[in-house]
């Protein structure tokens, strides 16, 4: 890749603003510009809300920056974000976007925009974009997302009684490259550039049906997440994993296993082919897994001291954390 030269004027400025504006009117808000400054305005009175900032990590260079997959690393950073808003129950309303490149690239600039306002305006957030700062002697391309939400009222714990869906994963995702990177070298597979899934938008459906306790968007640090969502209220609640004949996740992990990681570690580092987790009642779910492709019934919620136990797909081991 030949690198544009450096323009610290950032001449792309003007264009950004012409691309977001179209996101700037919502059912929720309205965004003017009132000199240098983007004022924010809520339509109906707001006493509070919510917010999650992720990124893409080590992928974005390590895999998609020299192959040009910019619009890849907008799926990723906004999919980051918006699942952990769904994992807290908000309706992200306003969303700030700020990138770190190797390089001045206009191209990666406009592609990394027009992906991520594509996204933003499907779902009616409003795109306020934040910076893009240009780290000339450093190997780093990070996308950033900050979402904006309003707070809707859920329980966030998964109670004993409950049994546990896992939504499926089309591979990594965008966690674990450190690892990846350790076992694979300089070897790729297309498996490292897969997009991460969009959950939002089937779980906000599901919940204006069902009830839905605690979630979990399984990224960084894998299953070890649920552990923060176990009930602490007059007591403790363990997760129990049992992965269902039926599931096989992408033969990625099948390829990090045949590496020598152990089960203990492929479920602390990656989400093994379950991208998201929800808890609900134990007579809700088979209704939910009819209406939700790609979704298994991976295991309950008992009283227990906080623990997470797996049977793991891999080896048959029990597992607990």
């Amino acid at each position: 890749m030949v690198s544009e030269p450096y323009n610290p004027q950032k001449p792309f400025m003007g264009e950004i603003e012409r691309r977001i504006k179209r996101t700037w009117e919502t059912p929720h808000l309205d965004v003017r510009k009132d000199g240098t400054r983007k004022v924010v305005r809520f339509k109906k009175p707001q006493s509070a809300f919510i917010a999650n900032t992720d990124g893409i990590g080590e992928k974005g260079y390590l895999y998609l920056w020299d192959r040009g997959l910019y619009s890849i690393a907008a799926i990723d950073s906004f999919a980051m974000a918006i699942n952990d808003m769904a994992r807290d129950g908000g309706v992200p309303v306003l969303a700030v976007a700020n990138f770190l490149l190797p390089e001045d690239n206009t191209r990666a600039v406009r592609e990394i925009l027009s992906q991520f306002d594509e996204e933003c305006a499907r779902r009616n957030i409003a795109h306020a974009y934040g910076d893009t700062a240009v780290h000339m002697h450093s190997k780093v391309f990070e996308v950033i997302t900050t979402l904006f939400g309003i707070p809707r009222p859920i329980r966030t714990k998964m109670m004993p009684g409950e049994s546990l869906i896992g939504l499926s994963s089309n591979g990594l995702h965008s966690n674990g490259f450190s690892k990846i990177k350790d076992q694979f070298g300089d070897i790729f597979d297309p498996a490292f550039i897969m997009p991460t899934i969009i959950y939002y938008d089937t779980i906000a459906a599901l919940r204006e049906k069902h009830r839905i306790s605690g979630c979990v968007h399984i990224t960084g640090g894998g299953f070890t997440k649920i552990k923060e969502r176990l009930c602490r209220i007059g007591g403790n609640a363990d997760a129990h994993i049992l992965f269902p004949k039926n599931f096989n996740p992408s033969p990625i992990f099948n390829e990090i296993r045949a590496k020598g990681v152990s089960s203990y570690d492929m479920y602390r580092w990656f989400n093994c082919g379950i991208g998201f987790v929800i808890a609900v009642p134990e007579d809700a779910a088979p209704r939910i897994l009819k209406d939700v492709p790609e979704s298994f019934d991976i295991g309950y919620v008992t009283e227990g001291t906080g623990q997470v136990h797996i049977k793991s797909y891999f080896s048959g081991e029990m597992i607990t954390y």
